[in-house]
């Protein structure tokens, strides 16, 4: 018997979650899981991967969230859906709440990548709100004892990684990678400054887009610094692959795909200490964390050249160990075919 599953993202341009339901959709089992998304505001790059990838997408052209509220109702009376999965829950989470009374029977799913540390004061609210429907109310995310604390039913599935794309190739010598949105919030100012300082370093930034701060750094870039935008997957699989360094300098994060994907790549990590990263990155071990008390450009510049790259070898084994495509696609498949386990798991 097929469980049918109705996956609803707000977007499909590229960030966390989004990706996460890509690399989902491209590895469910489709002899026991049909699986159809419903796009319900931001079109972008991703929506041909998952067309190509799942039974059915829907978009929906952004329109009064009543007519959202109906259309989403429509696809669920007409295709009989066992579960309901949001991916993202920022402007759509009081569905859960309708959906569970109109439709008790349906399994209600959510998968969040964002870093609840950072949006704890919106969250608490909402999810104790939809636990008095629904019970045990499963939402992703990775590793975080305070999180666990503060939101006892929350189940791990860790992200997974696909490891025959990102695998480590011969690193060409003082290359640093670096990922991310071109934005403040990523810290992108401090990461040109720390490849100013660095001149003996070659330094990549990937962006998904460009930005104003995009605009300003291109009047003053260093020369040691080449920027790239709207790369495929592939190609941030080859950069990652070739580079011996991962710079990561985001002010609030969950635990980002790009620091798994990189350290897969066997790059020698050098990141902030935010959000969850440190549940994953042993300091000295697997990759380097910056003080938390240290000024992120400074501490960067002067150690960088100092730091044990041999690291990278271990970062690796821990993405094989707990971040393959594999596990994480087994976890979901566990709790869509009507797994469960026990609260605070």
């Amino acid at each position: 018997m097929t469980t049918k599953i109705l996956c609803i993202s707000s977007s499909t341009l590229i960030g966390g979650q989004e990706v996460v339901l890509k690399r989902l959709l491209e590895n469910l089992d489709k002899t026991r899981f049909q699986a159809d998304v419903i796009v319900t505001h931001f079109h972008g790059p991703l929506q041909a991967e998952y067309e190509k990838h799942c039974n059915a997408v829907f978009r929906y052209e952004q329109r009064p969230s009543s007519d959202l509220n109906a259309t989403i109702f429509q696809l669920i009376r007409e295709n009989n859906y066992d579960v309901v999965h949001f991916f993202n829950l920022w402007i759509i989470y009081d569905l859960v709440l309708r959906i569970k009374r109109v439709f008790p029977h349906i399994k209600i799913m959510a998968t969040l990548c964002v870093d609840l540390h950072f949006h704890r004061s919106y969250l608490l609210e909402s999810f104790r709100l939809m636990e008095n429907v629904q019970p045990h109310f499963w939402a992703f995310i990775t590793d975080s004892k305070l999180n666990k604390k503060t939101f006892p039913s929350l189940t791990v599935v860790r992200n997974g990684i696909p490891t025959e794309k990102f695998k480590p190739a011969p690193k060409k010598h003082r290359t640093v990678a670096w990922i991310g949105r071109l934005i403040w919030a990523k810290r992108v100012y401090d990461a040109v400054d720390i490849a100013r300082r660095l001149p003996d370093y070659s330094f990549t930034m990937i962006g998904s887009e460009e930005t104003d701060e995009y605009q300003v750094i291109l009047k003053d870039k260093p020369a040691n610094l080449e920027i790239k935008i709207g790369l495929t997957e592939d190609e941030v699989a080859d950069v990652l692959s070739g580079s011996q360094y991962y710079l990561f300098t985001s002010t609030s994060e969950s635990m980002p795909l790009t620091v798994l994907e990189a350290m897969a790549s066997e790059c020698c990590l050098v990141s902030e200490d935010v959000g969850d990263i440190s549940s994953v990155v042993l300091d000295g071990v697997n990759g380097h964390l910056v003080p938390k008390d240290a000024d992120l450009v400074s501490w960067v510049s002067k150690n960088l050249p100092l730091l044990d790259i041999e690291v990278s070898k271990n970062a690796r084994g821990t993405i094989l160990d707990d971040f393959t495509i594999e596990q994480m696609v087994e976890r979901y498949e566990f709790f869509y075919s009507g797994g469960e386990e026990r609260r605070g798991s």
